[in-house]
């Protein structure tokens, strides 16, 4: 009875816990961008986006097609065309968006390995625990530093806490790879699914259009290597025809010579490793390994299991495709060094960086004992963290996130 009794106040602890780590996250992401905006004025796309938004409200100028953030951000700021108030609301907006990527991601890693700790209540327990501390890590990891020459320029880290529309991005990137997914793996596609994957989808578009250019491929490709050519696979394939229909639409606003945008003046063009080769010197191979290390060592430590992982291979496709992007496409015009196909390579390595740690959970944490390969990849997470953390204080001790 009484051990009874402990289990239950256990799980109701922990259950506290995890409700109370949303809000501790979201503190925490918070003070961030307060610090950044109002006590260090570091200068990053934040202003730059609040700026926008003002011209929004007071000059009525175009709006842009990825709207999404800019009005959540003037409903947060009601209305006010005051600067001060527009990067305020900002902050909230963005802290309220790491605390939902944050939320999203301890579901997906439960979700993905509830059945490989269903054996007890108490590895249920410890799997809540552990989901929380595997998010926990992921959000704030980066790339390792002091190996590329740049903290941030030409890497490709799992997060970034300078550009609002990624930063914005993420949580509804992290809800569509998870919900897809799920959908890939039912033996039967249902028309609410469907509808749900197509509203992510116009989310992520009103947001930034960049995640879906990755996915607009890695959904399908792994669609067809199950369903072949059957009725399910053109079935799951309606979500992508309303995506695709979206973004046509959309880069003609992004595009069109009619708007009132000044980088309108601009279009696309093959340039392989033009932009990537700019931002790093010419160490493309530092900057990969830097970035995605974690992953690798993961593969080559658990090959066996993570041949089997249908998740990792998912989220393996989109980090590629969305590198493939970044390393063949860029832009013409104003825009041409802004790097905007880098961003959907960063919300790849998070999706990656976010599934080897739900992996590394399972596969680790089941056994008896840590063996030597599970210490050394506890390591090198520990060093992608502690990476993030320095990162940060970089950025608030120079005023600098480059």
């Amino acid at each position: 009875m009484k051990k009874e009794e402990s289990e239950e106040k256990e799980i109701n602890f922990l259950k506290i816990i995890s409700k109370q780590s949303n809000v501790i996250i979201f503190l925490i992401a918070l003070a961030i961008f307060l610090l950044m905006n109002f006590v260090f004025g570091v200068k990053t796309d934040i202003q730059q986006h609040a700026n926008l938004t003002k011209n929004l409200l007071a000059d009525g100028a175009r709006v842009p097609g990825n709207f999404l953030y800019y009005f959540v951000v003037a409903a947060l700021g009601f209305l006010s065309e005051n600067p001060g108030v527009l990067i305020l609301s900002s902050s909230f907006a963005l802290a309220f968006a790491v605390a939902f990527k944050f939320y999203f991601t301890k579901k997906f890693m439960f979700a993905i390995n509830k059945d490989a700790f269903s054996e007890s209540i108490m590895k249920m327990n410890k799997l809540e625990l552990l989901v929380i501390v595997g998010a926990g890590l992921s959000i704030f990891a980066h790339n390792l530093l002091a190996i590329p020459k740049n903290m941030y320029l030409g890497n490709v880290p799992p997060n970034v806490w300078h550009n609002s529309t990624t930063i914005f991005l993420m949580p509804v990137a992290v809800l569509l790879f998870w919900k897809s997914y799920e959908v890939l793996m039912k033996s039967k596609t249902e028309i609410k699914d469907l509808f749900f994957i197509s509203i992510l989808i116009a989310l992520n578009l009103a947001i930034k259009p960049s995640f879906f250019l990755s996915f607009v491929a890695a959904f399908p490709l792994m669609s067809l290597i199950k369903n072949k050519l059957n009725k399910s696979f053109w079935i799951q394939m309606l979500p992508i025809i309303v995506g695709c229909g979206l973004l046509i639409f959309q880069a003609k606003v992004i595009y069109s010579e009619s708007t009132t945008n000044a980088y309108s003046s601009g279009s696309l063009k093959l340039a392989p490793f033009h932009i990537w080769n700019y931002f790093t010197g010419k160490t493309i191979h530092l900057s990969l390994f830097a970035s995605c290390l974690f992953p690798f060592l993961l593969v080559l430590a658990y090959f066996k299991e993570i041949k089997k992982s249908v998740v990792f291979h998912y989220a393996s496709l989109i980090f590629i495709i969305s590198l493939l992007w970044y390393i063949l496409v860029s832009e013409t015009g104003p825009r041409e060094y802004h790097g905007n196909f880098s961003w959907q390579a960063i919300v790849g390595s998070y999706i990656l960086f976010m599934t080897s740690v739900t992996l590394f959970l399972r596969y680790a944490f089941q056994k008896e004992k840590f063996t030597r390969r599970d210490k050394i990849l506890s390591i090198v997470l520990g060093l992608h963290v502690l990476s993030g953390f320095i990162y940060i204080y970089h950025i608030l001790s120079t005023g600098s996130y480059i």
